[in-house]
């Protein structure tokens, strides 16, 4: 069988998002519909009340605003820096301020698909540990083996995807053939910036 690449845009597909106003996003319950359908998933709507500020992003320190990074501009020039920040006290905050636990369910996996976790024990999710490692989760009650490749968009959002799925493998790297033979996934993802795609 043939294997397809689907490429598309959250924004206006899954969810509305009216004059960018991401905080105010809702979803399109009969596309989530048809999803669960089309793919034997059992995605559920969950409400969580997101907030936003203005800020300049890369000053949070939190993975977000590396595209206003000098090595990420290339020619582009910037004349404003300033951004809305969206987040949310109702999800776990993943990056930076996870406390890596040997006894929790959230595994480390070395690229040859070892489990670290207890070498990282005590240690926060930095970029250098995110950077290094596939972040592994496995869940009862749900279907599906899936690998996720991400870029830093995604690091605020890690924890809506830990509990999707039966088996849930994150790799923040590039589309990779040596993960995928090691993890024969159902489904491979990749959650990149438009801009990164190829």
């Amino acid at each position: 069988m043939k294997s397809l690449t689907y490429c598309f845009d959250l924004d206006g597909t899954i969810c509305n998002t009216i004059d960018k106003q991401y905080a105010n996003a809702t979803p399109y319950l009969e596309v989530i519909e048809k999803i669960n359908e089309l793919y034997s998933l059992n995605l559920s709507v969950e409400k969580i009340n997101v907030e936003v500020k203005e800020c300049i992003l890369k000053d949070l320190c939190r993975g977000v605003g590396d595209l206003t990074w000098e090595t990420n501009l290339g020619n582009q020039l910037l004349n404003d820096i300033n951004d809305k920040y969206y987040y949310s006290n109702d999800m776990l905050d993943f990056y930076i301020y996870y406390i890596i636990k040997n006894e929790n369910s959230i595994r480390f996996l070395d690229y040859d698909l070892n489990d670290n976790t207890l070498s990282l024990e005590n240690q926060n999710t930095s970029w250098d540990i995110i950077s290094k490692y596939v972040i592994y989760k496995k869940n009862e009650n749900c279907k599906h083996k899936v690998l996720i490749f991400y870029d830093s968009f995604l690091l605020s959002t890690i924890p809506l995807y830990l509990n999707l799925f039966n088996e849930v493998y994150l790799a923040k790297t590039l589309y990779n053939n040596n993960l995928i033979n090691l993890i024969k996934p159902e489904y491979v993802f990749e959650f990149r910036v438009e801009r990164f795609l190829f």
